[in-house]
Formats: structure tokens, C-alpha cells, sequence
């Protein structure tokens, strides 16, 4: 399920069933042209369905990523940095008490 709400006053605009770039475009393309062309700001969770969605249907519009997901994504790199980095430095992965 993704909802689309409008971040001015957070009323939700609707909900689209699942969570990819079809359900997204339905949503948009039943919405008149004009009111899309007054889109300005997108705030999207960093999915590839998303950004798919964004940059098709919305290409004029700013990109916001929330702050919990950037966080996420940063915090995974890491740890994907850490586990590879002591794969190669002690052979091994995790620790073996």
C-alpha cells in the first residue's frame, strides 16, 4: 500500500495498492493534467518503483528523500563496509567467540 499526501498539510490525497511505479502512474495519469503540472516537490522513501515513477510521470519535480531513510541507507553501507572489511582483514565474517 503507498499513500500520497500532500506534505503542505498533510491531508491524504489517496492510496494506491502495492507499492510500484504501474499502481503510482494510475494514481497520477487519474489526476488532471494541470493539477501534475503543479506538482513541485515529490518526498519519496528511496525505492527504485518510486524514483521509476518520479522521473516518468513527474520529471519537472524536486526529488526529498525523509530523513529516516537516508539514515537507513547510510547506516546499511556501513555496515556492509564493516563486514566486508573484516572478511578481509581476519578472513572471516562476524565474531567468533
Amino acid at each position: 500500500m503507498t499513500p500520497i499526501v500532500d506534505l503542505d498539510t498533510g491531508q491524504v490525497l489517496g492510496i494506491v495498492d502495492g507499492r510500484d511505479s504501474e499502481g503510482v502512474r494510475d494514481w497520477l495519469f487519474a489526476r488532471p493534467l494541470r493539477w501534475r503540472l503543479g506538482v513541485q516537490v515529490v518526498a519519496i522513501d528511496p525505492s527504485a518503483a518510486f524514483r521509476k515513477a518520479q522521473r516518468m510521470w513527474l520529471p519537472r519535480t524536486a526529488v526529498s528523500v525523509d530523513a529516516f531513510h537516508l539514515v537507513k541507507l547510510g547506516n546499511d553501507m556501513l555496515t556492509e563496509v564493516r563486514q566486508r572489511l573484516t572478511q578481509e582483514v581476519h578472513g572471516r565474517w562476524g565474531t567468533i567467540h
